[in-house]
């Protein structure tokens, strides 16, 4: 048989290209790489497109001498220099020419795993050593993990880079952008510091007008972008002008929600990337989220920024020799503003601290000249907050009301007070104008203050509350307390406390300067109403009414625009009736604790009308039920007693016991099979809270949003246990 000449051997059937495992084409660096070159419709492959290298899809052939191609058998100094890696790509990258150009590049970040790969690598060290070209079963196991590698690592790279275009596809306009930018900086800044303004607003300026620039494929930089503009365009209908309030409709939903829905899926690209732009982002993300979602992605997004922080060393003083002053500056601002912040949510929402001050070496910010360029200088309410935070963050701890702990009362009270002694004239609430931009920074320092007193005091709130009740439902005289006693103290700090809150925020909502859509506001304003409630079971005075009437309308009003803030309107409305009902029990009738502030002709009258009130027969169906009411509640006593021995329970802890249970809620709220009013006898009637929603809530809405209604509220601050 004639043999095949062997140009016909060496032909071979042309593949579509559709067919192909191999890219039509390759640019130059990754030709020389041997890497799979997948060019995008800008003309740029993804690996280069990901790196920022610049390619080149020039196909240059060199004329290979018949010499060079007849000779078998290479030189050994040959083999050894093709250990090293490829060189770098250039018009010419397939004839390395220097040893300095072979070794560029080698430590990239952005290829690193193709720089060194080990099939290539094993193949020229087997023809190193004079071996036969055949792999090894160990090498072709090598070769096959290293290019399912390959391959899911350009899956990754290319759906990072569809949800990086995605985002930058998201973003408003230059002029928009800025806007909100500044809104942020001047309504969402607080206490906090998030970057340096000034530096903020020129890179925001680079991503829109260079297209070259490495921010625009940076996605820590761009999530950060994304939350300064959601948070900014949550507080833009403070930036409202008066004369657009009847041409223009404001959006009932939050308008940073396009906003905020690309910044969270860019921040599972960044979790782990460890930079200050992704500390920023996490820290600016999670605030924007405290309104609607501070129990749940608020609250992990804080202590994913805080973790980040952590992992850069934020917490310790910086003793890098090449790390400038600037640069130390911004560190310590940055831990400052994420542990405060994050710490006083904790402490809120009833969580355990998550970092101790005794690791923490960085200093307290410090005033600088460059200070005089930020557009909303708060260094001053920087300093004053993280000092209040040292503070508090050393006297409360998550703590069970069974524990008989109560904290050394005279220590917190030198430590509060010569806090507040200590600011400077301009973070005194009396001397800051109501239009100023620093108002509701300083007013937030008040806020937190007196929420101190109120979290270090709220044992003795229900352990004085209970033993009151205890006493009144068990016929058991109550234990003998003075006036200097630290739970009677703490129990009155706590209610003066709950009222100075509601009298500031008063002062707010009369200046316009309580804003619907702040968790601080909100929650704020339920555990001082709260508080005023519980308090008010044994004692009151002539502005209780008041006081509730107008917590609860706040409340109402903040509550219009989220879900969250309407079941916790009908929970304070529910332990409005809750309390109703326990101080009836706890002042029967012959009981001679009136209010305290009530003198000896006033006390006989209210025991004169408190008689009249139980003997008028006003209606016969109402005698009846208060009757067999009595009845159960003294046969269920009985019982109780008689089965453990103990003093009975609050009977009204069983109705706050079902409201805090999500398995049961659609039940109603009973004691004892009497239904709660919606509202309290003693307040002024109001049109009925229209929820915007059902009565009966659905069963998820509960289930869904526990935790949520109780860290909003306050009521998981305050750790209730109805164990006797």
């Amino acid at each position: 048989m004639t043999p095949v000449p062997s140009s016909r051997r060496s032909r071979r059937r042309r593949i579509a290209d559709e067919d192909r495992k191999r890219a039509p084409r390759a640019c130059t660096r990754c030709k020389a790489r041997k890497s799979k070159c997948i060019e995008t419709t800008s003309g740029i492959c993804q690996r280069c497109l990901q790196g920022s290298h610049t390619c080149s899809f020039v196909t240059q052939r060199l004329s290979i001498s018949p010499g060079v191609l007849q000779s078998p058998i290479r030189d050994y100094d040959e083999s050894l220099a093709e250990l090293g890696p490829s060189p770098s790509p250039d018009p010419l990258a397939d004839v390395p020419d220097t040893t300095q150009s072979s070794r560029r590049d080698l430590c990239s970040d952005s290829d690193a795993p193709e720089n060194f790969m080990w099939p290539r690598f094993l193949s020229r060290l087997r023809n190193a050593f004079y071996l036969e070209p055949n792999s090894s079963p160990a090498e072709r196991e090598i070769a096959r993990l290293e290019a399912r590698s390959s391959r899911a690592t350009a899956s990754h790279q290319s759906a990072e880079a569809i949800r990086l275009q995605a985002a930058t596809e998201s973003l408003p306009p230059r002029s928009v952008a800025i806007f909100l930018s500044k809104l942020c900086i001047q309504h969402g800044t607080d206490c906090f510091f998030y970057f340096d303004q000034p530096s903020f607003l020129a890179e925001v300026e680079e991503f829109y007008n260079d297209l070259s620039s490495p921010l625009r494929r940076d996605p820590s930089f761009l999530c950060l972008l994304l939350s300064v503009l959601a948070l900014g365009a949550h507080w833009s209908p403070r930036a409202r002008p008066s004369a657009l309030s009847g041409s223009l409709q404001i959006p009932a939903e939050d308008p940073g929600q396009v906003f905020c829905g690309h910044a969270r899926i860019l921040m599972a690209d960044t979790m782990d990337r460890v930079s200050m732009y992704s500390v920023k982002a996490a820290f600016v993300l999670g605030i924007y989220l405290m309104p609607s979602s501070a129990v749940g992605a608020s609250y992990l997004y804080m202590g994913l920024a805080l973790r980040k922080a952590i992992a850069l060393g934020l917490h310790h003083e910086s003793e890098e020799p090449d790390t400038d002053s600037h640069e130390r500056e911004t560190r310590r601002r940055l831990w400052w503003a994420i542990f405060s912040l994050e710490r006083t949510l904790t402490i809120k929402l009833n969580r355990p601290r998550s970092i101790s001050q005794d690791v923490m070496t960085a200093h307290l910010p410090q005033r600088r000249a460059t200070d005089a360029l930020q557009s909303f200088d708060n260094l001053d309410h920087q300093v004053a907050n993280a000092q209040f935070v040292k503070i508090i963050d050393t006297l409360i701890e998550p703590a069970t009301w069974s524990s008989n702990s109560q904290p050394p009362l005279q220590d917190f009270e030198i430590s509060l007070k010569t806090w507040k002694r200590s600011l400077p004239p301009n973070l005194r609430l009396p001397n800051v104008e109501p239009r100023s931009p620093y108002y509701r920074a300083v007013f937030h320092l008040y806020l937190n203050y007196y929420f101190a007193w109120i979290a270090i005091g709220k044992t003795s709130v229900v352990t004085k509350i209970r033993s009151h009740l205890r006493s009144a439902a068990s016929g058991l005289p109550e234990p003998q307390t003075t006036k200097d006693d630290d739970i009677t103290r703490q129990f009155r700090s706590c209610g003066i406390a709950a009222k100075k809150m509601l009298n500031i925020l008063e002062d707010a909502s009369q200046s316009g300067n309580m804003a619907p859509r702040s968790f601080t506001d909100f929650q704020g304003c339920s555990i001082a109403t709260i508080i005023v409630i519980l308090t008010g079971i044994l004692e009151r005075d002539s502005a209780y009414d008041a006081r509730v009437a107008f917590g609860l309308r706040c409340l109402r009003r903040m509550a219009d625009l989220h879900m969250a803030g309407r079941m916790a309107v009908r929970f304070v409305e529910a332990l409005i009736s809750i309390a109703e009902e326990a101080r009836a029990k706890a002042k029967p009738f012959g009981s001679t604790q009136f209010d305290g502030d009530v003198n000896q002709e006033a006390s006989e009258y209210l025991l004169w009308t408190d008689w009249l009130n139980r003997n008028t027969d006003t209606s016969g169906t109402e005698r009846n039920r208060s009757n067999a009411t009595r009845q159960r509640s003294r046969a269920h006593s009985e019982a109780a007693q008689a089965a453990s021995g103990a003093s009975p329970m609050w009977e009204e802890a069983a109705a706050l016991l079902q409201l805090r249970n999500p398995s049961t809620p659609n039940q109603a709220l009973v004691v004892e099979d009497v239904a709660l009013p919606t509202a309290a006898p003693e307040l002024p009637e109001e049109a009925p809270f229209d929820l915007g929603l059902d009565a009966d809530f659905p069963p998820a809405t509960f289930a869904e949003n526990h935790m949520q209604l109780m860290g909003l509220t306050g009521m998981d601050m305050l750790d209730f246990t109805f164990d006797i």
